[in-house]
């Protein structure tokens, strides 16, 4: 059984493109709600903290998202 992977040529870099800058805008949009919540409860140190690891987090679960149709990823 050989690995089937599908055209990765420019539908993977476009997908990958496309997921990146809606992670982007989503992860900017929900960090800084984010980070007004924390501000008022915590100290402005935490807020790079918040607006830091969002960012990361929607960056990579969108990027996971668009590149999944295309590769196949398993949990191996």
């Amino acid at each position: 059984m050989g690995l089937q992977v599908r055209d990765a040529s420019w539908g993977l870099l476009g997908r990958w493109f496309l997921g990146t800058l809606i992670g982007w805008f989503v992860g900017v949009l929900l960090a800084i709600g984010l980070s007004y919540a924390v501000v008022g409860l915590f100290f402005a140190e935490e807020t790079n903290l918040i607006v830091g690891l969002v960012l990361g987090a929607a960056v990579g679960l969108a990027q996971l998202v668009a590149v999944r149709g295309v590769l196949p990823l398993t949990s191996r």
